[in-house]
């Protein structure tokens, strides 16, 4: 019977599904029966909705649970494992008296329990909190994105660039002026749920509250990488939140999957906001005090601990998604890099150049530097290293005949006219961002 329950097939095996197993034995040389009945609580097809027995998967007991476990003895009191018992039962009187309407009788009384508290509210606000902090945050989620999309679809953003402000420097704006409001906004926040749980410390509260807001910006981050039109913003944005809530569902109940399950959902910033959350509340209605000690110690196959891990590892996965798929999908802007673009030694040597380069040049700037020209910035360095007939990166002489010397516009009447014909600039993909252009200087 076990072989067969653990068999990879058994599931598959319609038909063949056991509600329970019975084991049976007798000693004739004592005239003594012993038997045990085994119950299949967990994964069983069909029956998810019920169960016989507790659940012993995780431990009988719950050492956090300050009064007694009422939930085990509505299910050994309304199961079918005491009916099944009484039915084994009854067939060895039978056999043993002869007597075919011979039958028994039993019932179930709890123990005796020492006087104890509960707080059906905070079991009740545990669940509730968590949509309160999602609904919060859904705010500034979608008016982040509406912003940095607006100012892509208007092309602002595009003229930014031009201007010489880099992705960098772009997202550190918006990043710095987002943690300044939420450093404020997560402090009122942690001290409103501080006067609930009162068994929780308030910086466990405001670290969790904060990392959770780290991980909504990487979600404004994410979702403007692929939304193009601020008038889907807002609808898109939301529907992507809220499906991330409902995978919630998934661990909110005690029998939904273990540690590595948890870890894997968490990965997921609702879900992991959900499984801390949930955690904490069990302590505070539960009458006990949340020690420092706890926060790295599993209570229900989760800790404080890897919630604080998975909330920065999410707000790095998607900070790292938005930055790819900005390059990668295809906008009305800019030009689209090649999937693979992240494992191109030709992205890491550009990287590379553009640093070497800036120090070099920075070391040239402070060698060149005299008594005459202590005084001289970096961009003025720049001309009179032209002017000097200083190579520059490319190894071309400026000086060559092939670069006219600005000194030959010196005499030139006020009236003449700067002409420039056919200029032509091609990408390495063949993409022509500039061809036969003429255009005139006054």
């Amino acid at each position: 019977m076990e072989d067969l329950i653990k068999g990879k097939n058994y599931k598959n095996k319609k038909d063949e599904l056991i509600c329970f197993g019975l084991k049976f034995l007798y000693d004739k040389s004592n005239n003594t029966f012993d038997y045990s009945l085994h119950f299949f609580d967990f994964e069983r097809i069909g029956r998810g909705d019920s169960s016989d027995i507790p659940s012993c998967k995780y431990g009988m007991f719950d050492k956090y649970q300050s009064g007694p476990d009422l939930q085990s003895y509505l299910i050994y009191t309304n199961g079918g494992y005491n009916y099944v018992m009484k039915l084994v039962n009854e067939y060895i009187l039978k056999n043993q008296t002869n007597e075919k309407y011979s039958s028994l009788s039993y019932a179930v009384t709890p123990m005796k329990y020492i006087d104890f508290r509960v707080d059906p509210f905070g079991q009740l606000f545990g669940n509730i909190t968590v949509i309160c902090i999602l609904i919060a945050y859904i705010f500034p989620l979608n008016i982040y994105v509406y912003k940095i999309v607006k100012e892509k679809e208007t092309r602002i953003r595009e003229g930014m660039k031009i201007m010489g402000l880099g992705d960098g420097e772009y997202f550190l704006s918006y990043f710095i002026q987002y943690i300044v409001i939420s450093i404020f906004v997560t402090g009122i926040n942690a001290f409103i749920y501080q006067l609930v749980l009162t068994t929780i410390p308030y910086y466990y509260l405001y670290g969790m509250i904060f990392l959770f807001s780290l991980d909504v910006f990487a979600l404004v981050y994410f979702c403007q990488s692929f939304i193009d039109k601020r008038r889907i913003s807002i609808v898109l944005t939301f529907i992507i939140y809220a499906i991330m809530y409902c995978l919630t569902l998934s661990c909110l109940f005690e029998s939904s999957g273990d540690f590595y399950f948890k870890l894997f959902m968490a990965l997921i910033p609702a879900v992991n906001l959900t499984l801390s959350v949930d955690l904490l509340f069990k302590f505070d209605y539960h009458f006990k005090r949340f020690y420092d000690r706890d926060f790295t110690i599993k209570h229900y196959r989760y800790s404080l601990s890897w919630a604080y891990i998975m909330f920065i590892v999410d707000f790095f996965l998607f900070i790292c998604l938005g930055y790819y798929l900005s390059n990668v999908l295809p906008h009305d802007y800019g030009i689209r890099k090649p999937w693979y673009f992240l494992f191109s030694c030709n992205y890491w040597s550009k990287k590379w150049k553009k640093k070497y380069y800036s120090k070099k040049n920075k070391n040239e700037f402070e060698e060149y530097q005299t008594e005459e020209s202590k005084t001289l910035d970096e961009e003025s360095f720049s001309y009179l290293k032209e002017k000097k007939n200083v190579k520059n990166r490319h190894n071309i002489d400026l000086n060559n005949s092939k670069f006219e010397s600005e000194d030959i516009y010196e005499d030139k009447d006020e009236n003449e006219i700067l002409e420039i014909r056919n200029i032509v600039k091609i990408f390495d993909d063949g993409k022509k961002a500039v061809n036969g252009v003429i255009f005139k200087f006054l």
